[in-house]
């Protein structure tokens, strides 16, 4: 529920608002999708509105954040401020029949957690604080309220806290940590929270828009920044001792532990590199997001999948707008569930589970569907309850602005298990050692807490640490033997010998420092993870041989675990002679650690660097000079873009260190027109470069006149011919048909050459003719692609007649054919996804898909989709649709574009004062407040706000419904190999 809002939408939510339909017109409600489980509504408005942070307490008690001041729309019926609402099933009904405001005064409010003393915290958009439940009764300590203020109308027929009265009641407060920022945006500051085993806390903080912010901890630590994307940061339970724990974010919402420690956040994604992602945090990690370089994600030196030297990449992907994750360590739901993460899709009206494995030094995830829902389900948050069962708060309405509505629901265990309250282990030593074997992880981990603290305990805790068949048990044992740093616990041979790796690895990273030893912990015969949890808490010189054997892994998390090592240890970092490594990992990762230590030394490598073999070296040394302005290297930078920069990746990247370098990066998007233009035109540049910054230049550039063209036509390399040919089809000159055709007839040409032409062809009626003529070619893709370009031309009846004969034998060119007339119906189901599966299995190409995307009278994605530097930035761009979208998810995506239409690519119905009546989606707000639109066809118009009279939005995508059945199955197949094959 994140995502960037631009004010279009925040217009759409205020229109959009749910508040006045009736809960008797609500639509089916969730379904379970184990059928041992079931599904109860726990709570609903008028008692719960708009929720979503919520936690339940030890006492059973539900607390939830009710929003009412997120993007709260004029006219709105409500609370002034947020409020935690306590709901409580006392009569055992299954229902809330106890509901109460416990707390409420602030706004922007995100998420709850209990701390370790069982005190509430509280994140808002720009602090953290803990509220004390000092008498028990479920009410927070009162103070004298400055402002006091009645309950709004409507308001009165709540259930009140005993005292409270008509007045809003005030809450003494401790503040853990503050932001201060210009930004008021309500959810991309503070947000998801959580506690370790030890007592600390760590907790999200998004992009914050890019502005400049202070983040202070409550003994005055502070930390500043604006632009590097949002962090993690961690603190003690006080709020002392802050530190920047991971960076690289767009908006972690919410995060959890694992029983093994280890750090998991849900974060949305920019606007144009979906999906949403679950990643595992480790120390010291880069996740490459920068809003500096803007938010649509597609800047060369922006991240989101791991794709740059230094950062890492996601554990899976998840539903579109995740905001809440919980980890199951309980036994109310099904045994296999225990160990897995519970995440909310607030878009995708679903709950998942998500199946953790280890791959090298990283944690991988399967998503499978736990809870889903129509519409009107919009889970927010997921708690586990002391029994073991799920509340799920909802949102209950798609629009974004505060409505009105709201749901919890309960997810159980069928058979009615109820296990009640669970053992405290505050009585005996056997009823502590009893409730370490808890199945309850609260229960589990205070018990053995209680335990290490007492001499005679701690030898019981010592053997289960060792000897416990359970690796849960031998988890708490030793984290708890940790806490105490336990003198008599052999925490190095745990971390060599457990049987289980995620001990040995929690067991390596939470050891006392007097039992640490990195050289043996992060020996190559160690499993990678443990490796890792080593090398990142190392801080010594001996380390460095590991560190450098580390790095030459191909495994990202223990590269990065690698080069932690070496920031730690300067001196290790130091003695390492960098013209002296031969392996290629190994320089890339001296140089990403060099670059962190910011020392003025290290940039005398830079040239060396930047002649490296590796492109991933040449890379990292082009964004470092860029990014720490390096002015002295310009020369050799432009230099690169005549033939050094030999991909597209490394092309951009000398582009946009130029940008950086000459202060003419603009805010929000990559440009870097000049300099593109520069190497296209310059007599030194390869056919290579040439080709490169064709891709990057759009076709109708001034440069590109019809005589550029011809000349860049005129060279005998096939690749720079290819890319002048594809650039040269969505060029504005009408004598680009003549050049066109000459390459699309020459029967000498290379057939891939020939049928890009004829796709630009395709766009013109007058062209039938020759496509007449082509259809017949000897060359059966020439054929083919001609085919493809007939469609939807009027042709005779002899005509098709004369196509099918000469096509006889050739099934692909027999169904191109039946193409020709209108868009047929397929077989498919229209939205049934497992059916156009099936459908679409089977062999396809790549290269004739990226015709079908650039194709006019096909697919035409272009129009509103780039993909590799080409094609309009109406929807998200596609270059890198691969790594972040499943198969079965881009099949979605096309055959119903409608299912769910994230806050960016809303389209709107227009009426202007004129009378003209226009639907567009909103692109950009540029100077003066003009408004870019884009129609369906992803022809773009500029309006004035006070040209419009009346803005709707619709519930339908601006990309077109049918498109799947505009298509051929083979043509369908060969577009998703082109997708998936980037």
């Amino acid at each position: 529920m994140t995502k960037y809002l631009t004010r279009a939408v925040v217009l759409f939510t205020i229109l959009c608002c749910g508040w006045l339909v009736p809960n008797a017109l609500r639509a089916e409600p969730p379904k379970v999708a184990d059928p041992r489980l079931s599904i109860e509504l726990f709570a609903e408005s008028p008692d719960i509105k708009t929720p979503i942070g919520m936690v339940v307490d030890p006492k059973d008690r539900v607390l939830v954040v009710e929003s009412h001041t997120h993007q709260r729309p004029s006219g709105y019926v409500g609370p002034a401020t947020d409020r935690i609402r306590l709901l409580e099933d006392t009569k055992g009904t299954g229902k809330a029949d106890r509901v109460e405001t416990y707390f409420e005064g602030t706004s922007s409010t995100m998420c709850l957690t209990i701390g370790p003393d069982g005190s509430l915290y509280v994140a808002t958009r720009s602090e953290i604080f803990k509220l004390s439940d000092s008498k028990g009764d479920g009410a927070a300590k009162q103070a004298a309220s400055p402002h006091p203020s009645p309950l709004p109308k409507g308001e009165g027929d709540e259930k009140k806290p005993e005292g409270e009265g008509a007045g809003i009641r005030k809450t003494v407060r401790t503040q853990i940590a503050r932001l201060e920022t210009t930004c008021n945006y309500p959810h991309d500051g503070i947000e998801g929270m959580a506690f370790d085993f030890h007592g600390d806390l760590y907790f999200g903080m998004g992009e914050n828009l890019g502005a400049p912010y202070k983040l202070i901890g409550s003994d005055g630590a502070t930390h500043s920044g604006g632009g590097e994307g949002g962090n993690f940061f961690r603190c003690h339970a006080d709020g002392s001792h802050l530190e920047r724990f991971a960076t690289g974010f767009w908006n972690p919402f919410q995060c959890s532990f694992d029983i093994y420690g280890q750090l998991f956040s849900v974060e949305n994604d920019p606007d144009s590199r979906p999906p949403c992602k679950l990643l595992q945090i480790v120390e010291g990690g880069d996740y490459g997001f920068r809003f500096r370089y803007g938010r649509k994600g597609t800047h060369p030196f922006q991240a989101w999948n791991g794709e740059l030297p230094g950062t890492l990449p996601m554990a899976s992907a998840v539903g579109e707008a995740p905001s809440g994750l919980v980890a199951y360590e309980s036994d109310n739901l099904p045994a296999e569930y225990r160990g897995e993460l519970f995440g909310t899709s607030w878009g995708d009206h679903r709950v998942d589970r998500f199946t953790l494995s280890q791959h090298g030094a990283a944690a991988w995830a399967k998503m499978t569907p736990l809870v889903t829902g129509g519409d009107d389900f919009r889970p927010a948050a997921v708690a586990v309850a002391p029994d073991g069962s799920l509340f799920i708060s909802d949102w209950a309405d798609k629009s974004y602005s505060v409505h009105g509505k709201g749901r919890i629901w309960h997810v159980r265990a069928k058979d009615g298990k109820k296990v009640g309250r669970r053992e405290s282990g505050d009585g005996s030593y056997e009823d502590r050692l009893a409730a370490v074997h808890s199945a309850d992880r609260l229960t589990r981990e205070n018990a053995a807490r209680r335990m290490a603290g007492d001499e005679a305990a701690r030898a019981a805790l010592r053997t289960l640490a060792r000897e416990d068949s359970d690796a849960r048990i031998r988890a708490v044992a030793i984290q708890a033997l940790a806490d105490v740093a336990d003198s008599k616990t052999d925490f190095l041979a745990i971390a060599l010998g457990d049987r289980s790796h995620e001990i040995r690895e929690m067991t390596a990273r939470c050891m006392p420092d007097a039992a640490f030893d990195a050289v043996k912990l992060a020996d190559a015969s160690q499993p990678a993870e443990v490796r890792a949890a080593a090398l990142r808490r190392s801080n010594k010189p001996a380390a460095r041989d590991a560190a450098l054997a580390a790095l030459d892994q191909d495994d990202p998390f223990l590269q990065q675990a690698a080069r932690q090592a070496l920031i730690n240890c300067p001196a290790a970092l130091a003695s390492i002679d960098a013209a002296k490594l031969t392996i290629a990992r190994q320089r890339l990762g001296v140089l990403l650690a060099l670059r962190s230590v910011r020392e003025a030394d290290s940039r005398k490598l830079l040239p060396q660097w930047l002649s490296d073999a590796d492109p991933s070296i040449k890379f990292a040394a082009i964004q470092w000079v860029g990014e720490e302005h390096v002015k002295e290297l310009r020369p050799r930078i432009a230099a690169m873009l005549s033939g050094e920069a030999a991909t597209r990746e490394l092309f951009e990247a000398c582009v946009a260190t130029l940008e950086l370098l000459d202060g003419a990066q603009k805010p929000d998007e990559f440009h870097g027109e000049e300099y593109v233009v520069r190497a296209l035109t310059a007599a030194e540049t390869s056919p290579a470069m040439r080709g490169l910054a064709l891709q990057l230049l759009r076709p109708d550039h001034p440069v590109l006149t019809l005589d550029k063209w011809r000349s860049l036509l005129a060279t005998d390399d096939p690749g720079q011919k290819l890319e002048v040919v594809r650039s040269l089809r969505m060029s504005p000159h009408a004598g680009r048909v003549e050049l066109l055709a000459a390459v699309a007839t020459d029967s000498h040409a290379p057939p891939q050459l020939r049928d890009e032409a004829i796709v630009g062809l395709a766009e013109f009626d007058a062209e039938r003719p020759r496509l007449l003529s082509l259809a017949s070619d000897v060359d059966p893709t020439v054929r083919r692609e001609a085919l493809r370009g007939l469609r939807g031309m009027k042709l005779s009846a002899e005509q098709l007649a004369q196509l099918k004969a000469s096509s006889s034998g050739d099934g692909e060119s027999g169904e191109l054919i039946a193409h020709i007339p209108p868009p047929i119906e397929t077989g498919a189901a229209k939205h049934d996804v497992d059916t156009w599966l099936k459908q679409l299995d089977g062999p396809a190409g790549a290269a004739a898909g990226a015709r079908i995307f650039f194709h006019s009278r096909t697919a035409g994605c272009y129009k509103c989709h780039q993909s590799h530097g080409r094609g309009g930035a109406v929807g998200p761009d596609l270059t890198t649709a691969a790594k972040q979208l499943t198969r079965r998810k881009l099949i979605e995506s096309i055959v119903d574009p409608s299912k769910e239409i994230a806050p960016r690519f809303i389209p709107w119905s227009l009426v202007l004062k004129d009378g003209r009546a226009l639907t567009g989606q909103l692109v950009s707000e540029g100077p003066g407040d003009l408004e870019t639109y884009a129609d369906t066809t992803g022809k773009l118009f500029v309006l004035k706000p006070d040209q419009i009279d009346q803005r709707t939005p619709l519930a339908t995508s601006i990309m077109p419904e049918g498109l799947a059945d505009s298509l051929t199955t083979q043509e369908f197949r060969d577009l998703l190999a082109y997708l998936t094959q980037q």
